[in-house]
Order: C-alpha cells, then sequence, then structure tokens
C-alpha cells in the first residue's frame, strides 16, 4: 500500500499568502482602494456581502447597511475556492485550486497589484508569509497503515512520542532563526487523521515560513527597499525555502512523485 497526493502533480491542498504592514492602512485610503477594487473584479470574482444589522429602537425596525469602501472585505472566486481578503493592516491571497508557483504569483499580482502600490504609498510591510497546506492519503486502511512510508524516520520535524501512537496523531513545531536582515518564524504542524467520508488514513502535512523586517538584533532594511519588488523577492525565497523543508520532511520517492526534485 502507499500513499496517494491529494492533487497531481502535487500534494498540495491550500497555499496562501498573506503581507502584514507596520501599521493601519488610513481607513480613507483603504476605502478608496477597496472600492475601485469592488468596481473593477475579474471575470468570476465577487464581494462576499459584509452589511452591519441596524436596529431602529423607535419603531423596532431590523435593516441592513452597507458600503462599498467598507472593510474589512474579502473577495472571493464563483466556487469558493480562492478569495483575497483586505484587514486594516494586512491582505491576503488564498488558494485552494494551487497549480504551480508561477501561475499562483502571477494571479496574486493580477488581483492585487494595483492595491498593493496603493498601499505601500503609505505604509510599509512588516512581514511576509506564504503557507502550504500538503495532504496525502492512505490507499488502505488503518489496518496496514504505514507512515513510516511517508514521513522520513529521521525528520526532525516529527516528534517521535506522536509517531510512536498506532492511529491518528499531531505533531507541531516552530522557530526564530536569523535570515539576513529578516527575523524568519517556521511553523510544521503534521497531522494524521481520519479521511471524512470512507474513515482511511490520511496524513495532512501544514509548512509556514515568515519574514519579518526590522527587529532588534536581527537586522534592519531601508523604508526605500520596501517595496513590491521587495514582497515579490521575499515570496519567492520563502517558496524555495518551504519546498527544501517538506523535502525534509517526507521520504524522497514521495519527494520525486509531486515534483519537489525536479
Amino acid at each position: 500500500m502507499t500513499f496517494d497526493p491529494i492533487s497531481s502533480p502535487h500534494s498540495i491542498e491550500r497555499c496562501a499568502a498573506t503581507i502584514t504592514f507596520s501599521e493601519n492602512i488610513p481607513e480613507k485610503l483603504a476605502r478608496t482602494l477597496v472600492a475601485d477594487l469592488s468596481k473593477a473584479l475579474p471575470k468570476g470574482v465577487s464581494r462576499a456581502a459584509t452589511k452591519a444589522f441596524k436596529f431602529d429602537v423607535a419603531t423596532g425596525v431590523v435593516t441592513t447597511e452597507g458600503d462599498i469602501g467598507e472593510i474589512p472585505a474579502t473577495f472571493k472566486a464563483a466556487d469558493g475556492l480562492t478569495q483575497f481578503a483586505f484587514a486594516p493592516n494586512f491582505i491576503s491571497w488564498n488558494t485552494q485550486r494551487y497549480v504551480r508557483w508561477k501561475p499562483f504569483l502571477g494571479q496574486l499580482d493580477e488581483f492585487f497589484g494595483s492595491v498593493l502600490e496603493g498601499i505601500l504609498g503609505s505604509v510599509s510591510p512588516q512581514s511576509v508569509r506564504l503557507e502550504y497546506a500538503d495532504r496525502f492519503n492512505w490507499a488502505g486502511d488503518w489496518t496496514n497503515f504505514d507512515v513510516n512510508t511517508l514521513i522520513k524516520a529521521n525528520s526532525p520535524y516529527v516528534a517521535p512520542r506522536a509517531r510512536a501512537s498506532d492511529r491518528q496523531w499531531h505533531t507541531h513545531c516552530g522557530w526564530f532563526e536569523k535570515v539576513e536582515p529578516f527575523r524568519r518564524l517556521t511553523n510544521v504542524a503534521v497531522e494524521v487523521a481520519d479521511l471524512v467520508g470512507p474513515l482511511t488514513p490520511t496524513v495532512g502535512i501544514l509548512t509556514m515560513m515568515q519574514d519579518e523586517t526590522n527587529v532588534a538584533g536581527f537586522g534592519n532594511t531601508s523604508s526605500d527597499e520596501l517595496n513590491r519588488e521587495f514582497i515579490v523577492d521575499r515570496l519567492e525565497d520563502l517558496h524555495q525555502g518551504l519546498k527544501k523543508l517538506l523535502t525534509d520532511i517526507i521520504v524522497p520517492a514521495m519527494a520525486q512523485k509531486i515534483g519537489l526534485t525536479a
């Protein structure tokens, strides 16, 4: 029996990129950017309803009201599997329809490149985060389940006690390190669980890296450098780092199967 990645030719269930800013985006600017984006959405994308309730004390009537520039704002593809979130101090792009890295980065830039330019004229990025959720489904059942055919026996990111469990288990680790001139946060979570429906084994691996700027003791980046190119460069570097991280977790045969070693 073997594991099958959730998608072919990769194992990515979800991918998300998040840019957090050093301070809140000025409200007037944020409302203008959201309003402009709402009026020029790509085909198949719509804004999720964000209406507030209003209660009239005198009449007891409850109504809803909304503003095209209201934040936070969420925009979703028609199938609900891709979304863009705009909050007072961050923006994020999240998709469950990941194909490959270049298309993902291209869609991100196409969708809110102009929004990002508008934001960066007022505030600077404080951190850039990229995360992947990979999933592998076991072809058999719990009677013949063997996690060692997926997870390296000597992987330092999996707690030995958790791995020794017969069936479901979860392990998580995280750490900071210096990646000049940034502080990098890395998280790894591995979960062995029942696949909903047939109750057969499935393994989910969540990996995340986040580079933080101008943290005391880690280095400095001038405001002039914190531009759109900086964000793209950080995302590219995090992508490569997360590929290497996953190859340190799964066995070489699976890494080759999903194209990590290509």
